[in-house]
């Protein structure tokens, strides 16, 4: 038997929620943040079930007769080495059937971005006895190395809200070594971990089944999108919400308002030209992954407003509020499941196009005071691409298209075909 081992450091670069069965944050004896084996065993065997029906064996099956057959890849709990790395996030309460906002708002804890998490993962081959089993060890190893890379890149996330940011982790300091059971030195070294291993970082030429999109943009007027209420009188009633990364408290478009806002619009741009209104559904529906958009020098100003009655639209009599906004650049990626061989796909990507060229063109806007000109955007570029070799470049500030591929005819055909299928069905 062979086994082969991957210790490294799990980074967390977006927001990590990990609940126990009360509800609360999952944390251990020592009141630190808690990475369970199960969490990210979970989501790297549903990653790799949909890419490869066979791996399913690695990870344990009851077998013929409802005879257990173990699992060959071992996920290690994940030992935090930040130490309370924790922040408080404003969230809206949504309707599980409908995806609406419910009337109340609440506060949840999450782990910051940062947040160090030491972890091993371990995979049992049997080898040896021929070149066959030799090769497939091989080939085996390669899969779980891409697996590796699919989570390093953020296309595996781990715990809640993985659409909007959620759980999106990097690996660093990562070390590779092999043990063969048949030598005895090995097995002791194996039994007492002494092996240190050699460096190993994830590979960077895997392929996924991912397209990428790279948006770069900046606020074009003051947006609030509020956090926490202050409970201090020295401070602004609202202020722009602010998250924590690697210690540093950073100015944010949250992950869920921006995916509120492209949904909406998508919404908008299927119903303007009469497209499949299912496209919405399947888009939006675990295909789509966000995250928290981090703005670049942000410049922040305050307001005094007179509040306004909510019921009947007037001011409330002597009653002022001051708000503080927020105005910066920003880049971010977007990840889209995406198989070019799929009609459907094609016409997502037309359509995510579409809802980001409206937003860019201020008919969309995000956060609170879209009736005092609040929250407009403006892209620079968006860049989609699928591996190295097919992308297409959307020049906002200088009105240029770069597709060699002829990518956008393609979408807008496949587009065109599920409004002419919905249209006689």
């Amino acid at each position: 038997m062979i086994i082969r081992q991957w210790s490294f450091v799990l980074v967390s670069r977006s927001p990590l929620r990990i609940g126990a069965d009360d509800g609360e944050l999952l944390q251990d004896d020592e009141g630190r943040p808690f990475l369970p084996g199960t969490s990210w065993a979970g989501a790297c065997r549903a990653y790799m079930t949909a890419m490869d029906p066979s791996c399913h064996e690695w990870f344990g099956t009851q077998g013929k007769g409802g005879i257990q057959q173990p699992s060959r890849l071992m996920f290690s709990d994940g030992i935090c080495e930040t130490p309370r790395p924790f922040e408080v996030r404003p969230r809206v309460a949504l309707d599980r059937a409908t995806k609406t906002v419910q009337k109340h708002k609440f506060e949840q804890m999450m782990v910051a971005a940062g947040t160090r998490f030491r972890v091993k993962l371990t995979l049992r081959s049997d080898a040896g006895k021929n070149v066959r089993n030799d090769n497939q060890a091989e080939a085996e190893k390669k899969l779980v190395e891409t697996m590796l890379a699919a989570l390093h890149r953020g296309y595996i996330r781990l715990g809640a809200n993985k659409s909007t940011g959620g759980g999106k982790f990097e690996i660093e300091d990562g070390r590779y070594v092999e043990y063969d059971c048949s030598v005895r030195a090995d097995l002791e070294a194996y039994v007492e971990q002494s092996k240190t291993g050699n460096p190993w970082r994830p590979s960077e030429d895997a392929r996924f089944d991912m397209l990428e999109v790279a948006i770069s943009g900046e606020l074009v007027s003051p947006l609030l999108i509020a956090g926490p209420y202050p409970h201090d009188s020295s401070k602004p009633d609202r202020s722009p919400v602010q998250s924590s990364q690697d210690g540093e408290k950073l100015y944010i478009i949250p992950g869920t308002s921006f995916k509120g806002a492209l949904r909406h619009q998508t919404a908008r741009v299927i119903r303007a030209i009469g497209a499949d209104p299912g496209l919405e559904e399947y888009m939006y529906n675990g295909r789509l992954f966000l995250e928290d958009i981090a703005l670049e020098e942000p410049k922040t100003k305050v307001y005094h407003r007179l509040a306004i009655n909510p019921l009947t639209g007037g001011y409330k009599d002597g009653a002022l509020v001051e708000e503080e906004t927020v105005t910066g650049r920003f880049s971010t990626t977007l990840l889209l499941k995406y198989a070019d061989h799929e009609v459907k796909d094609r016409a997502v990507a037309a359509l995510l196009l579409l809802a980001l060229r409206d937003i860019s063109a201020g008919r969309q806007t995000l956060g609170s005071g879209e009736g005092i000109g609040r929250g407009e955007v403006r892209l620079r570029e968006v860049r989609m691409s699928l591996g190295r070799e097919r992308t297409v470049t959307i020049d906002f500030a200088n009105r240029r298209i770069d597709d060699p591929n002829k990518w956008l005819d393609a979408w807008q055909e496949a587009l065109d075909q599920s409004t002419r299928e919905d249209e006689t069905a």
